[in-house]
């Protein structure tokens, strides 16, 4: 469907991108590349708070240093000029029309008046829209550790909450910045990382350990007495910031059952459909997609098969079901060590350590600051 089939709007798009997290740059990139290789010229909305982006492992380089910037990614200015960048806080305001077929996209910002984008594709991207909680404060941004970094300083104790890979890197990199600080890593289920192979699982929190850490498993409920507890439970959403997201379509969303009772991601069909109108779908840590934990791994593969699902919908025919290779995790223990594992199809897994670990690490930064910041220009 053309753009200009849209009807009156001023701003018609092709597809709109609301986020403009790891899974919306993506997303927006591989689109716009995909279209060109078909000989396609598309405009693509990509919709965000600002023209930066925070890498995570970044981050903890960063809170280690107190350099914000190895934790910041400038990539509006690098964006092809198929896809326009709009500063701005993105939501749906109005569902598809039976005479346009376009959802409306409502973006506010201080810097201009409302605007009202207008596609028949809407890639929802805005990553986890958790809320604040009283007993814990995230750590997921250079805004964050900029807000509790004094407290943390003076923290004679910090709780990490979540032993996933957010929970150890996070605890590891605090190990490294707060010396002084006793850091607690705790985990409500009986391993850290969950899913990944007890080889794996044994290296790590033996370099916890050695760094000071303790690890606390087995244990749910209230979190324990301490200055600072800190939020690495895994993607979960605030309903309410999830209700502003939406707008008219989560009444109809929330019927449908459409959300995990738990965590309330979003449940995305195979194809990466939200369940409701033809034409919105949903990346990243927002949404919950069948057999594959969030990941920066998983977030390049989906976007890559959005991006091909929509240009076979323009062209008539149906989506493919998407799918997710699992090569691996590497997991960062501060600035000097890591730990992994690797899968290769048909030779099964194989835990890296030491050296192997940390040049696994690097290639796998280099690979993911490459496609955020090449993709766009033909590289890839």
């Amino acid at each position: 469907m053309s753009s200009f089939a849209c009807g009156v709007s001023r701003e018609p798009f092709d597809a709109i991108v609301v986020g403009n997290g790891f899974a919306g740059v993506m997303g927006a990139l591989s689109l716009t590349r995909q279209a060109a290789l078909r000989g396609v010229s598309l405009r693509v909305a990509l919709v965000g708070p600002e023209g930066n982006q925070f890498f995570t492992p970044g981050l903890y380089e960063a809170i280690e240093s107190d350099d914000p910037a190895l934790a910041c990614i400038s990539f509006s200015a690098r964006l092809p000029r198929s896809i326009t960048f709009i500063e701005g806080k993105g939501r749906v305001h109005a569902l598809p029309s039976a005479s346009s077929g376009c959802w409306e996209v409502k973006v506010e910002s201080h810097v201009f008046s409302p605007r009202t984008l207008r596609s028949p594709h809407v890639l929802l991207a805005t990553g986890a829209l958790r809320g604040r909680t009283e007993s814990l404060s995230p750590l997921a941004s250079w805004h964050d550790w900029q807000r509790l970094r004094e407290g943390l300083r003076a923290a004679g104790r910090v709780s990490v909450v979540g032993g996933g890979v957010s929970g150890v890197e996070l605890a590891a990199s605090l190990a490294c910045a707060l010396p002084s600080a006793r850091i607690t890593l705790r985990e409500r289920r009986d391993s850290l990382l969950t899913g990944a192979p007890s080889a794996l699982k044994h290296v790590c929190r033996l370099a916890l350990e050695r760094m000071g850490i303790e690890c606390v498993l087995g244990q749910s409920g209230d979190v324990p007495e301490a200055d600072v507890a800190l939020d690495a439970t895994g993607p979960w959403n605030d309903i309410s910031r999830l209700e502003n997201l939406l707008g008219p379509a989560f009444a109809p969303l929330l019927a449908k059952g459409a959300f995990d009772p738990e965590t309330f991601c979003l449940r995305v069909t195979p194809t990466l459909q939200v369940p409701l109108e033809e034409g919105l779908w949903a990346l990243g840590d927002l949404a919950q997609f069948p057999d594959a934990a969030p990941s920066a791994q998983a977030a390049v593969q989906l976007a890559h098969q959005w991006a091909a699902s929509v240009l076979r919908v323009r062209a008539g025919a149906q989506p493919f079901p998407a799918r997710v290779l699992d090569l691996g995790i590497v997991v960062r223990l501060g600035p000097r060590q890591a730990a992994g594992v690797v899968r290769i199809p048909g030779r099964g897994a194989h835990v890296l350590t030491g050296v192997a670990a940390q040049a696994a690490k690097a290639a796998v930064r280099v690979k993911y600051l490459a496609e955020l910041a090449l993709a766009g220009r033909g590289f890839f």
